[in-house]
């Protein structure tokens, strides 16, 4: 049992430089006892001899206790100073009030409880005032550790939760008592998301418990602080943790499940909204569709009056091109009637033809009174030269009280028939002119003096 338990051991202890790192953790205790005693420290079931090598490097007077011929030679090569004994023959052999520290590392899960009751009473025995207890164990409160990995050395007796461990020397008259929780895969606060898993094995899997005896505070080490200061991850911690993440993930998973139910009714509200416009639009384009048909309609209408009104164009074009060429023909002929026939009688004929067209227009009553009109002013103008007869007319007038009248009404310079306005700054070119051009310029010319000449 003894070789195959030391391979055991090599195999899933650790190697000599991860124990010394984990022992690390006592060495402030150890300097504070140091600077205040020179006494021995003894460690019980001292194994490979990690701890005693750890003491050594700090100049501390110590010795080991196994019962392993193996692990005692193990320790004998590198010079360590130990005894073959079971752990409570030793202490009873040491003096009272002798030892600075009595260690046990992974010692005590290895005993049956009632054997443990004697070895923290004899171990009070040999502590000198204010000296330490410790006592290292795996600890239970990780639940991989407590329900597997305890149970894998089979050396073991019972599992030893850390009250009951601390209540072992606080119930034997210790003054106080310290648990460390230790070798934890990362500090609490280090974990940013506690998984299920960290619940599990998260929890530091060894802890020792630091028991000091009762001292006056001017015979003792300072260690208040020492004492003060938690160490390790508890399983209600990350428990807690657990709890807060998890509360948190509920929490966010509610308000995901609310805003998925605002969506839904979101995207609800919005398919109505969508079905009603696409039934809106569908409504829009069948009524476009009948519009596009109606004026499809009325343009094929269109182009069909567009083709016929094209066609009487044309036909009337033709018959306008026909008329033109009879007008020119009738122009032709009149400018022939115009050369043959005196221009006094053809004056005489289109003035005829513009009476009758009048006469058309503006009926028989108005151009009766019209021409009689015309005759009286031509009269006058014809007999006003005459001066006896002028003043003859003008007295016979005046004695019947129609002069100013007649003069006031009739006789204007702003009626074109008697006063014609001639633009003198107008050149005519006489050679431009036809012959009937000659005569009308002829005529105005002499109407022009004569009214100069009344003037």
């Amino acid at each position: 049992m003894s070789e195959f338990y030391r391979s055991f051991e090599d195999k899933h202890r650790g190697s000599r430089e991860l124990i010394l790192s984990r022992l690390a953790v006592y060495k402030p205790f150890i300097e504070k006892l140091k600077a205040h005693w020179d006494l021995e420290v003894t460690d019980l079931g001292c194994g490979r001899g990690e701890w005693l090598e750890l003491l050594t490097s700090m100049q501390v007077r110590c010795h080991g206790v196994d019962l392993d011929e193996g692990m005692l030679s193990a320790c004998t090569a590198r010079g360590f100073n130990v005894t073959k004994n079971d752990a409570i023959s030793y202490l009873k052999q040491l003096p009272t009030g002798s030892q600075m520290v009595v260690s046990g590392f992974h010692l005590a899960e290895h005993v049956p409880f009632d054997q443990l009751q004697v070895l923290v009473q004899e171990a009070k025995r040999v502590l000198v005032p204010g000296g330490l207890l410790i006592l290292e164990t795996p600890n239970p409160e990780n639940l991989i550790v407590g329900t597997s990995n305890f149970y894998m050395d089979p050396t073991h007796v019972n599992p030893l939760p850390p009250p009951l461990l601390q209540f072992l020397p606080e119930h034997y008259g210790y003054g106080r008592i310290a648990v460390l929780r230790l070798q934890e895969p990362a500090a609490l606060e280090d974990i940013p998301h506690i998984t299920l898993m960290d619940v599990l094995n998260g929890v530091s899997p060894d802890y020792s418990i630091v028991a000091q005896t009762a001292y006056t505070e001017e015979h003792g080490p300072d260690l208040d602080q020492l004492f003060a200061t938690p160490i390790g991850v508890t399983l209600a911690g990350l428990a807690h943790g657990y709890e807060a993440r998890m509360s948190g993930v509920e929490n966010n998973a509610a308000n995901a499940a609310n805003m998925v139910r605002a969506l839904e009714k979101n995207v609800t509200a919005l398919q109505q909204n969508l079905t009603i416009q696409i039934k809106s639009l569908e409504l829009e384009n069948r009524m476009l569709r009948d519009q596009n048909a109606r004026f499809s309609q009325e343009l094929i209408a269109q182009k069909e009056q567009i083709h016929e009104g094209a066609v009487v164009l044309a036909e009337h074009g033709a018959y306008l091109g026909v008329l033109t060429s009879q007008l020119g023909v009738a122009r032709s002929r009149l400018h022939a009637l115009s050369v043959i026939i005196p221009s006094p009688i053809v004056s005489s004929v289109r003035y005829a033809l513009l009476q009758g067209t009048l006469l058309r227009r503006d009926g028989i009553r108005t151009r009766s009174k019209l021409m009689a009109r015309k005759i009286v002013f031509f009269a006058i103008r014809k007999l006003a030269p005459i001066k006896p007869l002028k003043k003859a007319s003008i007295f016979a007038l005046k004695k019947m009280g129609a002069y100013e009248f007649l003069r006031t009404r009739y006789i204007r310079k702003d009626i074109e028939i008697f006063r014609p306005a001639v633009d003198h700054t107008v050149i005519i070119g006489v050679e431009n002119l036809s012959p009937h051009g000659r005569n009308v310029l002829a005529k105005l010319k002499l109407a022009e003096k004569i009214r100069d000449r009344n003037n």
